[in-house]
């Protein structure tokens, strides 16, 4: 929220450091019963507060940073390829892996080399064939057992439900709205007379006079 009293400085309030809090234990001592480099036959282990002279000699030179003395590696001694023994898996008895087949293989694709068979010509009139192969086809009758159960629901050839029940709320709907024009029109007939009166002209002059006076006072007080 804009206030004027916000353009007023505030004090300073100076914040108070509390003291910095220090241990009442020598930060410098081991830690009791660490177990940190423990592991291994040339760590070191401390046992406790100020027990620096139970501590273990390394048994090793190279504990912290490697060997003492420089290692001379051949370049060329390195593990090479075949140079252990292979292990001989499965021996002679091991037949080859075939896949099994589910389905025939589709032929492959043709080549673009393989030139397709021309001049094939056929004299079938396929018109008279195709008229000839459906008249005298037989027919064909489903062997569904289920088929023709549909005739046996209660249902069946019936009106449904919804659709009476629709009915019958636009018929309900349609006799409220006669009735209202009923009424309505009975009492238009019985109040024969016009509710409204016209204004002659000279009232009507005299109408919008006021009206315009009463304008001018408006504006002149605005």
């Amino acid at each position: 929220m804009e206030s004027i009293y916000n353009l007023v400085p505030k004090p300073r309030v100076e914040v108070v450091k509390t003291e910095i809090y220090r241990s009442k234990y020598d930060p410098n001592a081991y830690v009791t019963y660490s177990t940190f480099g423990s592991h291994g036959t040339h760590a070191t282990v401390w046992k406790g507060i100020n027990e620096a002279q139970n501590k273990m000699s390394c048994s090793l030179g190279s504990t912290s940073f490697g060997p003492a003395h420089k290692i001379q590696v051949c370049p060329s001694n390195y593990l090479k390829k075949h140079s252990r023994p292979e292990p001989k898996l499965g021996g002679s008895n091991v037949s080859k892996f075939v896949r099994k087949l589910y389905h025939e293989k589709k032929p492959s694709a043709p080549s673009r080399f393989d030139l397709p068979i021309m001049g094939l010509k056929t004299d079938k009139c396929f018109i008279t064939s195709n008229a000839l192969e459906a008249i005298t086809m037989k027919l064909q009758r489903s062997t569904d057992p289920n088929q023709g159960e549909f005739m046996k629901f209660d249902g069946y050839g019936k009106v449904p439900s919804y659709l009476t029940k629709a009915k019958e709320d636009i018929l309900r709907e349609q006799k409220i709205v006669d009735e209202y024009i009923k009424l309505d029109n009975e009492s238009a007939s019985r109040n024969s007379e016009p509710e409204y009166v016209a204004m002659d002209e000279n009232e009507r002059q005299n109408l919008i006079i006021g009206l315009k006076m009463k304008w001018d006072m408006v504006n002149a007080v605005y």
